[in-house]
């Protein structure tokens, strides 16, 4: 076991590089198909082994893009989020709120000004050395409005921003890097994507979009509401906000929320995590649950005033507090509970701190009850951080990011069934993905290389992709780094 104090540093920056198991397996409600990430872009596969179809949808820049899918419960199409790139503010500007774009263009004008006035005071401190950067002179700190605003500044005041800022240390630095980077503004959105005859029917609808970060789409079960989340404009937490699908509405429920959030079965209201303390120290959370329709099932209104209205926006209701030092994460369950994983924490701890044992558990939907998943010790990582529970809410699928072992465990039992096992050369980078409450897919190693493998309850497992290109899952599992020998001494 770790020591849980030791662990915090070292857990947060891999949160922050994003190598951790991301969402790449989407099954359509009926399990007929699902929508796949591979190395070259999204695809719709079947789990008979056949070749996966790629479809005609750009889902976001570089690689490896973070684009997460849900689909729309009568199967017909589903809704993504993605990046938009262009290369000229004009064709980006028509495509965002008036609100943003105005402000990039007002930011974009005073940026040569701010530039000048940080040179005038760096010359003034002793032995020109300042303690301060330009950016601390900036009057925003979201990275993707500053970034588009210098972009604008550059293109359209050229002369007067890159003569301030070769008056500045390392100015010529920035202006060469300037010069030399292609201009590219980016817009984020949340789309409706419709499927027809297993191609992309018509052009995305899109239902938001915005220079910061639009991610985590989720459709609610009665397919009328989408949530997502909207990263807030300082960039270190997000809010949750509720669209009706038909654009009609929208709705922000919760702000400086902390990255995880679900649907209840019935699809009147949400589940979501939020920091109880400050931004650098936030791996206390607490659980709340917040209803978002009204009884007809139609999109609450924002709240007015003093007076409760039935058809307003209502507090949430704090359900639990966990310690989570992993990634946040919460599962509702069809019966109402919630599932989560924790830390069990008793203060005070003597000694060095306490070991890092996390532990799954679930809670009502009142808050009331509060039971741990029976599971035996040493059956489940200590990072228990990423598990996907199945359609029936009986069972739950967890993955090792510090390996690649896949695990099934009963939730009401604890009896957990290794599926595959581990390879301590090998990390997993992709959740597990139910096709069924008894049909698991998930990454694996075998014959040397990521495969995509299916689980089904009492007959084990076999490989869906022997037949596709290396290429295609090559990046669902990350082979370690191996540490190079010492060099010996003459």
């Amino acid at each position: 076991m770790k020591k849980l104090f030791s662990m915090m540093g070292a857990l947060m920056a891999l949160a922050l590089a994003g190598c951790l198991p991301k969402e790449r397996i989407w099954w359509s409600p009926d399990g007929s198909q699902a929508l796949v990430t591979l190395g070259d872009g999204l695809h719709l596969a079947k789990s008979d082994g056949s070749a996966p179809v790629k479809l005609a949808l750009d889902v976001g820049k570089g690689d490896d893009p973070d684009s997460q899918m849900s689909w729309l419960p009568d199967g017909s199409g589903f809704v993504t989020n993605r990046v938009l790139s262009f290369s000229t503010w004009e064709a980006a500007k028509a495509k965002l709120p008036a609100d943003e774009a105005s402000e990039v263009e007002r930011l974009a004008r005073s940026i040569p000004l701010i530039v000048a006035a940080w040179n005038a005071a760096h010359a003034q401190e002793a032995d020109g050395d300042s303690s301060s950067s330009v950016t601390d002179w900036l009057p925003i700190k979201n990275k993707e409005l500053l970034g588009a605003a210098i972009f604008l500044a550059h293109a359209t005041q050229r002369d007067a921003l890159e003569a301030e800022l070769l008056k500045s240390p390392k100015g010529k630095e920035v202006v060469d890097g300037l010069r030399d980077e292609k201009v590219e503004f980016s817009v984020h959105e949340i789309s409706v994507v419709k499927i027809k005859d297993g191609k992309v029917e018509g052009e995305p609808r899109s239902l938001a979009r915005s220079l910061r970060g639009l991610i985590q789409p989720k459709v609610s079960p009665l397919g009328k509401l989408v949530a997502f989340h909207h990263i807030e404009p300082e960039g270190e937490s997000a809010k949750l906000v509720v669209a009706m699908l038909d654009g009609s509405a929208r709705l922000d429920v919760a702000h400086e929320t902390s990255g995880a959030f679900d649907w209840t079965t019935d699809g009147r209201a949400l589940v979501y995590t939020a920091p109880v303390m400050s931004k650098e120290n936030n791996m206390l959370q607490r659980i709340q649950r917040i209803e978002v329709t009204k009884s007809d099932g139609s999109l609450r209104s924002e709240r007015t005033g003093e007076e409760k209205n039935p058809d307003e926006l209502q507090g949430s209701v704090n359900l639990a507090l966990a310690l989570m030092p992993t990634s946040p994460r919460v599962v509702a369950l069809p019966d109402g509970r919630v599932l989560f994983a924790s830390q069990p924490v008793s203060f005070p701890a003597k000694g060095e701190g306490l070991e890092v044992a996390l532990q799954l558990f679930t809670v009502t939907a009142d808050g009331k009850t509060l039971t741990p998943v029976p599971t035996a010790p040493g059956d489940l990582p200590a990072n228990l951080g990423w598990f996907t529970a199945s359609p029936d809410g009986r069972k739950v699928a967890v993955v090792e990011s510090d390996t690649d072992a896949v695990a099934v465990v009963e939730i009401d039992s604890g009896k957990t069934e290794i599926i595959s096992p581990v390879h301590p050369d090998w990390q997993c980078r992709t959740m597990p993905s139910w096709k069924s409450a008894t049909e698991l897919t998930f990454a694996a190693l075998k014959d040397g290389a990521p495969k995509w493998m299916l689980w089904k309850q009492g007959e084990g497992v076999r490989s869906i992709s022997d037949t596709w290109p290396a290429e295609a899952t090559k990046k669902w599992l990350e082979e370690k780094k191996k540490e190079q020998p010492a060099e010996k001494t003459p």
